[in-house]
């Protein structure tokens, strides 16, 4: 019986150690979420100008007609509510932000992103972006942008 526990034991050892690898490589793959994050992270103190939003921007806005401190971190298919978080996690770490281009998609005046909940896309903002579910950020909350006046 000893014998059946040691290869049970070393065959789910071996499973959980392939799993946990496999894992590990796939949070390496290049992504645009950990693309994002990184320039983001790279080029926090200098960013002058932000552009963010889901594919009306990411496809239409090229920052290289911009000036040379404007970086569009744009992802096709992002919720608003993401973009929203991830501008109040970071806008206080960003001393020389002036402006913030945010493209809307019409389809989001009207629906609320937590009406159909996306685990994968709340998994891999955990995973990539450090945004969580406990920020309380997708919870039924109604969109405001109140607190989005001005830069100055």
């Amino acid at each position: 019986m000893k014998k059946f526990l040691s290869y049970v034991g070393i065959f789910s050892l071996s499973l959980i150690l392939l799993a946990g690898g496999i894992e590990y490589m796939l949070r390496q793959v290049p992504n645009p979420l950990a693309y994002k994050r990184c320039l983001l992270e790279k080029n926090t103190l200098n960013l002058k100008t932000l552009i963010i939003g889901s594919s009306v921007v990411n496809c239409s806005i090229n920052p290289v007609f911009l000036s040379d401190s404007t970086y569009n971190l744009a992802i096709s298919g992002e919720w608003f509510r993401f973009n929203q978080a991830l501008l109040e996690k970071h806008i206080d770490k960003m001393p020389s932000l002036k402006f913030v281009i945010w493209g809307i998609c019409f389809h989001s005046l009207w629906t609320d992103d937590c009406e159909e909940v996306d685990e994968s896309s709340l998994i891999n903002h955990k995973i990539y972006m450090d945004i969580t579910r406990e920020d309380d950020y997708f919870h039924n909350r109604g969109v405001t942008l109140s607190w989005l006046v001005s830069f100055t």
